[in-house]
């Protein structure tokens, strides 16, 4: 009786983590991408500090997840003619509880909100703390 309540349980469990992820999913797959509005950076125990670029070709910049697992940074319209369009990209999945974006370049953001216009997350570098805000451009 005891390894059938731990086996439905387990089965609720995963159950739930898979709906969890589902809806993570649907929230973060944006055709159109996101659109980074604030870049901060917290070093050690200070305030977070807005260290937004200030360049006009950074202005419109597009991060995108695919439903497919893939992600990219688009250029936008504004940009230098010799850049590339596609600046960055890789696949990316969920990990900690689909609390965490793993991408393949090796940066794991932590998503701090995630709703239908918006979407914050935090990642760790040397430099110190990076949080970053994006909202749905469309």
């Amino acid at each position: 009786m005891t390894f059938l309540l731990i086996g439905l349980v387990t089965v609720l469990s995963c159950k739930k983590d898979a709906k969890e992820q589902q809806r993570q999913t649907i929230l973060l797959t944006k055709p159109s991408g996101w659109l980074m509005t604030k870049e901060e950076l917290a070093v050690g125990d200070s305030d977070w500090q807005d260290v937004t670029d200030t360049n006009p070709f950074n202005a419109d910049d597009i991060l995108v997840f695919h439903p497919t697992f893939y992600w990219e940074w688009n250029e936008g319209e504004l940009k230098l003619p010799a850049d590339p369009q596609i600046i960055s990209y890789g696949e990316w999945s969920f990990s900690d509880g689909a609390k965490k974006i793993k991408m393949s370049n090796g940066d794991e953001l932590e998503i701090l909100e995630l709703t239908t216009t918006s979407l914050q997350t935090k990642i760790k570098r040397s430099r110190g703390t990076f949080r970053y805000t994006f909202k749905h451009p469309f």
